[in-house]
C-alpha cells in the first residue's frame, strides 16, 4: 500500500522512478508501494550517478509474527526499534537494510510510512469564541486530574500561561519534540517547538483540551487539572506510533489513565482501519487509554470517487483537475478482498479541449511520475497509487495542447467489480467533463488516515456552537460571522468508514474557537483581529486567538473523556463509544431521524450525561474506590432545574433549597444513594429571585447558587 503524503519537496526528487501499470508488478512482494518507491528510487540515482539512498534512515511499519524476536534482530544490527504490539514494531532503518530483514521468516510486511498533516480549516474565520467550556452543560468537580492527556501535533508554546497552574508551576509532565529529537525530556523547554509553519495549531488544540484558568479570560479547557505530555511530531506514521506509546507506557507507569488527542490525518490508505499501522494504535488504546481524532476538513470538495461494475471490461475513467496545484496524488483501492487484481488500470492524458483520451508509453511517465499497484496483505485488496508531477507531465506534450491537458486513468473490470478512489487535499480534484463514463467526485467516505479511520478511536465532527453572531476581537473591532448554530460545521469531512467501526462517532463544537496560540511561529502577527485576547504576566504576553476546524472539536472531546476517565479509570474504547451512543443529543439541526449517520454521528456530545454513565458503569463494576472525596456530588443547572449527581456513594443526602432571604423552600432527604444516581430539584412555580441550593452528605456538602427569572 502507497502510505506516504509526500510533501513537495520531497515529490521532486521522485521523478524519473515510475513503476508503469502497464509493466507487471510483483503483487506477493513484502513491502507496501512506498518501499518500492524508495528501492526505485536508489537504482535510478545510481543509475544517473546521483547520491545513494541506501543509508538514509526513515520510518517503517513492520508486521510480524514474532515482534520481540524481530525487534531484537533490529537492535543487534544498531538500529532503533519500539514494539507497539505483538504483533507490530516500529523501526528507524536505511533502506539497505529492509532487503536483509524481509528475509526473516517472522516478517509479514514492511510498510513505509505516511505523513499526516494538521486538520485545521483552510479558512480561519475573523470571529470571537464559543465558549466551549460552557456549552457541554457542565458544572462538576472533575477537572481532569489524575488523568494524563497526550497531545501529538505541531506548534507548542510550552510554557504558554494556559498550562501552567495557579503558583505559576507548568502542568507539562514530559515532551518530545521528534520533530528534532529522538528522545523524549520531563523538563518542559522554554519557547516553543522549532515547527514554523505550524500557525500556533498545537498550542491551540491543547488548550481546548486542557488549559488552565487564567485570570483575564475564560478561554480555559475542559480538563483544566489534566497532566500534559506534549509530543511536537513530524506526522510521520511510524514516528507516530513510538509517540502514542511513550504516551501509553508513561501512564501506565504511573498508574494513570490516559487520552490522547490527535488533530492531523490524510486521504490516502484503505479508509477501512484494516492496516498494520490502525493494528498498532488499536493495541495501544486498552484499558484506561482512548483515543481521539478529527475527522478532517475535507467537505465540499470532490476528492473520492467510487464505481461498481455491472458489464464485461465495462471502461470508466476518472480525471484530475490540476488548475492551481502542482502535483496530481491519487490512491485508488479495489474492493475483492480476494487477494487478486481485478482491475485493469491504464494512465491517460486527457484533453479537456477535444475530449480525447490518449495513453503514453513507459518512457513519458517514468519522466514525470510514479505509479505503484500491489495487494496488501492485511485486507487482501488491490491498491493503486498514481504521484504525477503536473509541470513535468505538460512540458513532455507537444503542440499547443499542454495546458488544457489533464492527468487521468481508464480503468476496466468485470461485473461485481468495484473500487474506491481517493485524491490528497491539495493534490487535485475530480473532474468530469461531460459525458457518459467518466467518475463524479463527491465528498463522501473522507475519514481521516492515520487517526479518525483507526477502529478503536473516538472520531470527531464539527458542529457550529457559537453563542451570537457578533464577537470583538482584542482590538475592540466587532466583527460578524454567519454561522448556522447548532448545524454540523460546513467543512466537517462525511464518513462513512469502509470498516465497521461508526465514523464519525459524535460531534463537537469546532466552529470559530478561541483558545491559546503559540507566538513562536512564522507569520505571528499580534495585531491580527483574530487575536481576541492579550494577557500580560510581568515582561511576557500569552495570546489567544479563534480557528475553525475538527481540530478544535477532537480536543472538546479529548477533554471531555479525560472527565469521564477521572470517574472511571477503567473505561475502554467500547465503553466511551457505548456512552457516547446512549447520552449523545440529536435535535433538529442536525437530524433526528436516524440514529447515526455519516455527519454527525451519533449525535452532539453531552459531557454530563457521559459523565453520570461512566460512574454508572464504575458501580457496575465494582470500582469502590472513593475517588472525588473533596467534592462528591456534580451540581449541573439547567433551566429552571438542578441536576444532582452524586459521585460516591452515600448513606444518606439532604437536599434544601433556600431564598434569598435564608427562609428554607424546598428539602428533600435520600438514604443509601449508589454512585452515578441522579436527583433533580425543580424551581418551577417558585418566585423570581436568588435562590441557594445546599447538599449536605455523609463526609461533606456543596452549595450552588441560582437566580429564578
Amino acid at each position: 500500500m502507497n502510505k506516504k503524503l509526500l510533501l513537495a519537496g520531497a515529490f521532486v526528487s521522485l521523478w524519473g522512478t515510475a513503476a508503469l501499470a502497464q509493466t507487471p508488478v510483483a503483487l506477493d512482494r513484502k513491502w507496501n508501494g512506498v518501499v518500492e518507491h524508495q528501492f526505485q528510487q536508489e537504482q535510478a540515482n545510481l543509475a544517473n550517478g546521483l547520491k545513494s539512498i541506501a543509508n538514509d534512515t526513515k520510518g517503517y511499519v513492520i508486521s510480524c509474527t514474532d515482534a520481540d524476536a524481530v525487534a531484537e534482530a533490529i537492535r543487534l544490527n544498531g538500529y532503533e526499534v519500539t514494539v507497539i504490539g505483538n504483533n507490530i514494531i516500529s523501526a528507524q532503518l536505511p533502506l539497505n537494510y529492509v532487503r536483509e530483514l524481509v528475509e526473516m521468516e517472522e516478517v509479514l510486511y514492511v510498510n513505509g510510512s505516511r505523513k499526516f498533516r494538521p486538520t485545521m480549516n483552510q479558512s480561519r474565520v475573523i470571529t470571537g469564541a464559543d465558549k466551549i467550556q460552557n456549552g457541554t452543560g457542565l458544572e462538576t468537580p472533575f477537572t481532569g486530574k489524575g488523568v494524563i492527556l497526550g497531545v501529538i501535533d505541531q506548534g507548542f508554546e510550552y510554557k504558554h500561561i494556559a498550562f501552567l497552574d495557579k503558583d505559576k508551576n507548568s502542568r507539562v509532565r514530559a515532551v518530545w519534540n521528534h520533530f528534532k529529537h529522538r528522545q523524549p525530556t520531563t523538563t518542559t523547554p522554554t519557547g516553543g517547538d522549532g515547527i514554523t509553519n505550524s500557525h500556533g495549531h498545537a498550542t491551540h488544540v491543547t488548550n481546548i483540551a486542557a488549559g488552565s484558568k487564567v485570570e483575564g479570560n475564560d478561554y480555559y479547557g475542559i480538563a483544566p487539572d489534566a497532566e500534559i505530555i506534549m509530543i511536537p511530531s513530524n506526522f510521520d506514521e511510524a514516528d507516530v506510533l513510538e509517540e502514542a506509546k511513550y504516551i501509553s507506557d508513561f501512564a501506565k507507569k504511573e498508574g494513570k489513565p490516559f487520552v490522547i488527542n490527535m488533530s492531523f490525518g490524510s486521504q490516502i490508505g484503505p479508509h477501512d482501519g484494516s492496516d498494520d499501522y490502525c493494528a498498532g494504535m488499536n493495541a495501544i488504546a486498552e484499558e484506561g487509554g482512548v483515543l481521539v481524532a478529527a475527522m478532517g476538513n475535507e467537505n465540499g470538495l470532490k476528492i473520492h470517487g467510487y464505481h461498481k461494475f455491472t458489464k464485461e471490461n465495462e471502461k470508466v475513467y476518472l480525471i484530475l483537475d490540476n488548475k492551481n496545484v502542482s502535483f496530481n496524488y491519487l490512491d485508488l483501492w479495489g474492493q475483492n478482498a480476494d487477494g487478486k487484481q481485478h482491475l485493469k488500470i491504464t494512465p491517460i492524458i486527457f484533453n479537456k479541449i477535444s475530449k480525447t483520451k490518449t495513453p503514453q508509453d513507459d518512457s513519458f511517465w517514468r519522466s514525470c511520475a510514479q505509479f505503484n499497484a500491489n495487494v496488501a496483505p492485511y485486507n487482501q485488496k488491490e491498491n493503486h497509487s498514481f504521484q504525477v508531477n503536473i509541470q513535468a507531465m505538460k512540458s513532455k506534450i507537444s503542440g499547443g495542447s499542454a495546458n488544457s491537458s489533464y492527468f487521468g486513468i481508464e480503468i476496466m473490470g468485470n461485473p461485481g467489480d468495484e473500487f474506491h478512489a481517493w485524491v490528497n487535499p491539495r493534490w487535485g480534484e475530480i473532474y468530469k467533463p461531460i459525458g457518459s463514463g467518466y467518475i463524479q467526485g463527491d465528498s463522501d467516505y473522507l475519514v481521516g488516515e492515520g487517526a479518525a479511520i483507526i477502529p478503536h478511536a473516538v472520531a470527531v465532527a464539527s458542529f457550529d456552537g457559537n453563542n451570537g453572531d457578533f464577537i470583538s476581537a482584542n482590538d475592540g473591532t466587532v466583527y460578524n460571522f454567519k454561522a448556522n448554530q447548532g448545524a454540523v460545521s460546513a467543512f466537517s469531512s462525511h464518513g462513512p468508514s469502509l470498516g465497521d467501526a461508526p465514523k464519525p462517532l459524535v460531534a463537537a463544537p469546532g466552529h470559530v474557537i478561541a483558545s491559546a496560540v503559540s507566538r513562536y511561529y512564522d507569520g505571528f502577527n499580534s495585531k491580527t483581529p483574530e487575536i481576541v485576547s492579550i494577557i500580560k504576566n510581568g515582561a511576557n504576553k500569552y495570546y489567544y486567538e479563534v480557528m475553525s476546524g475538527t481540530s478544535m472539536a477532537s480536543p472538546t472531546v479529548a477533554g471531555i473523556v479525560a472527565l469521564w476517565l477521572e470517574a472511571n479509570p477503567h473505561l475502554t474504547y467500547p465503553e466511551v463509544k457505548q456512552i457516547i451512543e446512549e447520552t449523545a443529543t440529536l435535535d433538529n439541526k442536525i437530524g433526528t431521524t436516524n440514529k447515526w449517520d455519516e455527519k454527525r454521528g451519533f449525535g452532539k456530545i453531552d459531557a454530563y450525561a457521559g459523565l453520570k454513565k461512566a460512574l454508572e458503569m464504575a458501580e457496575a463494576s465494582g470500582i469502590n474506590d472513593q475517588l472525588n472525596s473533596e467534592t462528591p456530588i456534580t451540581i449541573n443547572n439547567k433551566g429552571n432545574q438542578f441536576h444532582i449527581l452524586f459521585n460516591n456513594d452515600e448513606s444518606y443526602a439532604t437536599i434544601s433549597l433556600y431564598n434569598a432571604s435564608g427562609v428554607e423552600v424546598k428539602r428533600e432527604q435520600l438514604n443509601n444513594i449508589r454512585r452515578g444516581n441522579e436527583t433533580v430539584i425543580t424551581t418551577e412555580n417558585l418566585p423570581a429571585g436568588v435562590y441557594v441550593i445546599r447538599i449536605n452528605t455523609t463526609a461533606s456538602s456543596a452549595s450552588k447558587k441560582m437566580i429564578v427569572k
